[in-house]
């Protein structure tokens, strides 16, 4: 019997199941996070609460960089698919001469991505920007750290009772 080569649809149900396994550690590491935090919270010492904000912190910033890099996942294909098109209009396509601009329009410059992927503030913005956290919060992120409310958000907040 002669071995046989996997076929397309093999190859990418085991990349399926890979990333599956890697969503669901990445998963227990965050419950796993959370119930700690929880069982230090509810101890209610000081020292307990700080480990337990440490722990809080870290979820976030994970969940926070894993929801980036899911709304980055384009980012690549797209830098691949400008240059295709740019060539096919160097060589008379008017097709792909107007399709060079709507490509740009999506692909974020390389020094922006860095700040992105480095700094917290920024990752918050990009996702208030892409309507996936509240705009509230992009606006928050903006202040220089130490910066209290706007007065434009003491307006908007709740009277304190």
């Amino acid at each position: 019997m002669t071995p046989t080569l996997p076929s397309r649809d093999d190859v990418e149900e085991v990349t399926r199941l890979r990333e599956r396994s890697i969503h669901m550690e990445q998963l227990e590491l965050f419950v796993v996070q959370l119930e700690e935090a929880k069982g230090m919270i509810e101890k209610g010492r000081v020292a307990h609460l700080r480990l337990a904000f440490v722990l809080l912190d870290s979820v976030t910033e994970l969940i926070l960089h894993r929801t980036v890099q899911s709304e980055l996942w384009d980012q690549e294909m797209l830098i691949g698919l400008l240059s295709t098109y740019q060539q096919l209009a160097a060589h008379g396509s008017a097709k792909a001469a107007t399709e060079v601009a709507a490509i740009e329009a999506r692909i974020i410059p390389k020094s922006e991505l860095n700040k992105i992927d480095r700094n917290f503030d920024a990752k918050v913005a990009f996702l208030a920007e892409r309507g996936i956290l509240d705009a509230d919060l992009g606006r928050w992120s903006a202040r220089p750290r130490g910066a209290g409310p706007s007065a434009e958000d003491r307006r908007a907040a709740p009277p304190r009772s």
